[in-house]
C-alpha cells in the first residue's frame, strides 16, 4: 500500500464541470419555463457568470496544463455562453428601445427650429 500513489481528483475538472453543469440548466430552464419570471430571472442572474468564469478558467487551465479535458469542457461551455450572450443583447436592444421611444427622435431639431407663430 506504501507503493501506490494517492490518487485525488483533480481540482479544476471538478470545478469546470459543475461551473458547465450551472450553465447549461440555467440555459435550458431559461427557455423551458417562459411562464415563471422568477425562475427566469433566477437563470439570468447565475447562468451568464457561470459561463463566463467557466470560459474563463477552461481557456486559462487550458494554456497552462494542456490536458485534452479543459478542451472539451470549453467546446461544451461555449454554446449556453452565446445563448446568454444573445439574450442579454436583444434585453439591452428592449431596454434602449424603450428609452428613445420617451425622447425625441432629434431633440437638436427641436431646439433649432423657433415654435409656431399663432
Amino acid at each position: 500500500m506504501a507503493d501506490e500513489p494517492d490518487r485525488r481528483r483533480d481540482w479544476a475538472v471538478t470545478f469546470l464541470g459543475r461551473l458547465c453543469l450551472i450553465g447549461w440548466t440555467c440555459a435550458i430552464l431559461y427557455e423551458a419555463f417562459d411562464f415563471l419570471k422568477p425562475v427566469r430571472q433566477i437563470c439570468l442572474l447565475f447562468g451568464p457568470w457561470a459561463c463566463v468564469i467557466a470560459l474563463v478558467n477552461a481557456i486559462g487551465l487550458l494554456l497552462i496544463r494542456r490536458r485534452g479535458i479543459f478542451l472539451l469542457f470549453l467546446l461544451l461551455i461555449i454554446p449556453p455562453t452565446v445563448h446568454f450572450g444573445m439574450v442579454l443583447r436583444n434585453i439591452a436592444d428592449q431596454k434602449l428601445k424603450l428609452y428613445d421611444a420617451g425622447t425625441p427622435t432629434n431633440p437638436d431639431a427641436a431646439l433649432s427650429e423657433p415654435p409656431p407663430a399663432n
